[in-house]
């Protein structure tokens, strides 16, 4: 879920979920994850609720290094994000 306060939005577990939902459900491509992924990691106004999120989003980021998010990557990303 996306949470404001005064200062920036806040993302948690549910918000990648519905991010891997999107892919995998085909609204979303891989490249476009790891654009969204890029661009919530770099900003100065997106705030994350824990390691596990971070965590999450930098393996969904920079195809060139991480290789490109494939459905198996995106189900343990989401399983991972489950068990909290």
């Amino acid at each position: 879920m996306l949470q404001a306060d005064e200062d920036s939005v806040h993302i948690d577990c549910q918000a990648i979920r519905s991010l891997i939902d999107a892919y995998l459900g085909g609204t979303l491509s891989a490249a476009q994850v790891a654009y969204l992924c890029d661009g919530i990691l770099l900003s100065d106004q997106l705030g994350l609720d824990s390691e596990l999120v971070r965590e999450c989003l930098e393996e969904m980021t920079d195809p060139e290094i991480n290789g490109e998010l494939t459905a198996l990557d995106a189900m343990h990303i989401r399983q991972r994000c489950s068990e909290i």
